[in-house]
């Protein structure tokens, strides 16, 4: 099965969690040629189900794989780990509920990765929405 269908059907089968349209393209550009797709969708969709239950409260329920971004306000960051490949989705919370706005592949080594450049994607994509929702 072809990655994009596989992304789209695992978060469409999550009402309750929306996301930005950009957000396929982004993890199927990750994924493409990489070999990881299928583990990497599975912790996704494992993922997907716990935020899907605890909401706000998923980054404290599970924080090996959830994040409160210090510093910005109701921006978080979803982990998954596959072989040697960290990827991160940056999520927000609005009115009508949790919306995934930036998926990318967290640099390892010795310096943490810095999430500037994600989380002005976020926040742009965070805003996109917003005023969609306003309409």
């Amino acid at each position: 099965m072809d990655i994009r269908k596989q992304v789209k059907e695992v978060l469409d089968a999550f009402p309750d969690v929306d996301y930005h349209h950009s957000l396929i393209d982004d993890l199927t550009d990750m994924l493409n040629n990489t070999g990881i797709s299928g583990a990497f969708v599975g912790k996704f969709l494992t993922n997907l189900i716990n935020l899907s239950n605890y909401k706000n409260q998923t980054h404290i329920k599970l924080p090996a794989n959830f994040e409160k971004l210090k510093q910005e306000e109701n921006l978080f960051s979803m982990h998954i780990k596959v072989k040697n490949c960290n990827a991160r989705i940056l999520y927000s919370f609005l009115s009508d509920g949790t919306v995934l706005l930036y998926g990318f592949f967290e640099r390892s080594g010795k310096k943490k990765t810095d999430y500037t450049n994600a989380k002005r994607i976020a926040k742009i994509r965070k805003s996109e929405l917003i005023k969609e929702e306003t309409l």
